[in-house]
């Protein structure tokens, strides 16, 4: 499916995923794959039921196995796609929680998982817009922004949402 880019295949991934649930529930990483695939799936047709699916599916997930943090950020960065495109302000503080928590328990995040450093500026940078009186969002987010230039100057976007970043900084 990703290879191709193709929802058809990422629609047989699921099926082929649920199969292997049925045959096994206590597995947290069929769990997890079947989360991951139906949040490339809801993303590629900008459909929130299929990410609210995909949410169910990770919380299973956690529940067998809570300290995995690939797990919890790949939940944290999913929860994330949902609060911004309902614009839902609880929605993302639950995502700022999940990658704060997976920030805090990976001590060697901020060299190696600069991905990780990058989502949690964007959530900052979104309670920022949700919290008009605050710039304190803003510039938590901008410092993340900053740190994921340090470690990869020419990490995808990292340029845009800084400059974004910068422009909300400067409307007050």
């Amino acid at each position: 499916a990703e290879y191709y880019n193709d929802t058809n295949y990422t629609e047989s991934a699921i099926s082929e995923l649920e199969t292997a649930l049925s045959l096994d529930h206590s597995s947290a990483e069929t769990w997890h794959e079947l989360g991951l695939s139906e949040t490339k799936l809801g993303l590629e047709l900008e459909d929130v039921d299929i990410l609210k699916k995909a949410k169910k599916h990770f919380t299973k997930a956690i529940d067998l196995k809570p300290l995995c943090p690939n797990l919890t950020f790949d939940f944290g960065l999913l929860v994330l796609e949902i609060g911004e495109r309902e614009e839902d302000q609880k929605t993302l503080e639950e995502a700022l929680f999940y990658l704060e928590t997976t920030l805090k328990n990976q001590k060697d995040a901020l060299l190696n998982y600069p991905q990780w450093l990058f989502a949690y500026g964007r959530i900052l940078d979104l309670l920022g817009d949700c919290y008009d009186e605050e710039n304190s969002y803003y510039k938590k987010a901008l410092n993340a922004f900053q740190n994921v230039l340090l470690i990869n100057p020419d990490y995808p976007k990292v340029h845009f949402h800084l400059g974004l970043c910068f422009s909300h900084l400067g409307e007050f």
